[in-house]
């Protein structure tokens, strides 16, 4: 076992399961154990960060119960935590990366990383630039039920990397700004430019976000500051015309020292985020979506940049990729293994979520984001027009709220057109990114520090981040 300390009040160790018993532990009720290995297997070993995944756990259970000659293992990154202090325990949790990106550099035990193998999205993308993953093509291109033809080749293609896919997510959302086109127009994907002109065109008494703060703002238009990192070149970009005017709109408005507010009136809001993290999300493209109790037409600003750039497409699911140090003949039990995520009956089973009452009434349905499996996104979407999920709960809701829309065919329609015209991907967040920008983005907007110390701040302080890295 490797331990390790972080802060004055954890410890993070590594530990590697018992092949016999991979996981025990309680998925939908049951408790579920791995078969035991046999000893003509080939092991694999998956990396997990803290608590597995019960789904993905279930699955490696399924899988091992297949007599297919591959035995998956976990080796699990622990942190014991008696903090409650959120920076000491976000500097615990990079601990954690830390040993996993030892773990991934100087030995060959590990042969498959996911999304929950790390904390933070910059350990995975680092990985990438040192030749850490196998391209996936090549597997894609010799299964007949996983492959360029049956998956949204758009999504493939914004994760290559020098025309080499390290990874892709099993589901995603997208992301955007919209507005009421009575207050914002009828134009798609704005500029820098163009936000501070309609801004300036705006009604008395317009808020521009979800409070009239500069902090807001702040949130709402750097809601990804990955999107000034550049993890292929090693680059960050926070001195970019892009970041600066942005940020210098920010701090037209007052500070309120990050304080919670309450007062907002949806009705005068300007600009807000939107996430499509469902196909019942595309009711926002009908002319009469139902917004806080009326009826709007609403505009996808995306997030103003000089090249009116747009929306952004996320990870919603699980990523994987396999490790490039892997035998040949471990590279294709994790083939086997993570195929099973992006087949069509996977993806159809677990992206829709029904949930119960106490009563075993259906009270709630949720997707688990949009389907990167082309058959099982469009059965989905004309499922849910059909009316076969969400009309179930507006049955059970207010009158009011009876007004929340099944998407139709021509919502549907815009919502693939949107994704397709949607150029921009950022495969996870990164929290300790999130840190350095903003400590001095709230200096900045509180005025204790001027736009030029803050850009070079974050700049630098950023760039010392990358270097570490990569």
């Amino acid at each position: 076992m490797l331990t390790g300390c972080a802060g004055n009040s954890s410890s993070l160790s590594v530990l590697e399961n018992e092949p016999v018993v991979t996981y025990t532990g309680t998925v939908s009720g049951k408790t579920e154990t791995s078969p035991s290995k046999t000893k003509d297997d080939t092991t694999i070993m998956i990396a997990v960060a803290g608590e597995p995944d019960a789904e993905l756990m279930k699955e490696i259970s399924d899988f091992n119960a297949e007599d297919n000659g591959y035995f998956i293992k976990t080796k699990i990154y622990t942190i014991e935590n008696e903090t409650i202090d959120p920076k000491a325990y976000r500097q615990n949790m990079y601990s954690a990366d830390f040993e996993f990106l030892q773990d991934m550099i100087n030995t060959d035990d590990i042969d498959i990383v996911y999304s929950g193998s790390y904390v933070n999205g910059s350990s995975y993308e680092s990985l990438k630039s040192k030749g850490a993953f196998v391209d996936l093509y090549p597997f894609l291109e010799n299964d007949s039920e996983v492959n360029p033809s049956t998956l949204n080749s758009h999504i493939l293609e914004l994760n290559e990397v020098d025309g080499k896919l390290y990874g892709f997510p099993t589901f995603y959302t997208l992301e955007t700004i919209v507005g009421r086109e009575e207050l914002v127009g009828d134009k798609e994907n704005w500029t820098v430019d163009e936000l501070l002109e309609k801004w300036n065109d705006a009604p008395s008494g317009t808020t521009l976000s979800a409070s009239p703060y500069a902090e807001s703002a702040y949130r709402m238009l750097f809601r990804n500051v990955e999107q000034f990192v550049d993890y292929d070149n090693a680059k960050v970009n926070f001195d970019s015309e892009d970041f600066r005017k942005l940020l210098e709109f920010c701090g037209r408005f007052p500070s309120n020292g990050n304080q919670k507010y309450e007062g907002l009136d949806w009705d005068n809001v300007f600009l807000f985020n939107y996430s499509f993290e469902g196909i019942i999300n595309a009711s926002a493209f009908n002319d009469n979506y139902y917004y806080y109790g009326n009826n709007r037409n609403l505009t996808f600003v995306g997030f103003p940049s000089l090249d009116g750039g747009g929306a952004l497409l996320k990870d919603n699911g699980i990523r994987f990729s396999i490790c490039s140090s892997s035998s040949d003949e471990k590279k294709r039990g994790a083939w086997e293994f993570i195929r099973r995520f992006y087949t069509y009956n996977y993806q159809k089973k677990h992206d829709i979520v029904l949930a119960k009452d106490v009563v075993g009434n259906s009270v709630f349905s949720s997707e688990n984001g949009l389907c990167v499996n082309d058959k099982a996104f469009d059965d989905i979407a004309h499922e849910i027009i059909s009316g076969k999920y969400y009309d179930e709960i507006n049955a059970s809701l207010t009158e009011d709220w009876q007004k929340y829309q099944i998407p139709t065919e021509e919502d549907y329609k815009e919502l693939r057109r949107y994704i397709s015209e949607t150029n921009k991907w950022i495969s996870s967040p990164d929290a300790e990114l999130r840190d350095i920008v903003e400590e001095d983005v709230f200096a900045y907007l509180a005025g204790e520090q001027s736009i030029d110390q803050t850009i070079n701040l974050i700049q630098n302080r950023a760039s010392l981040w990358m270097s570490e890295k990569s």
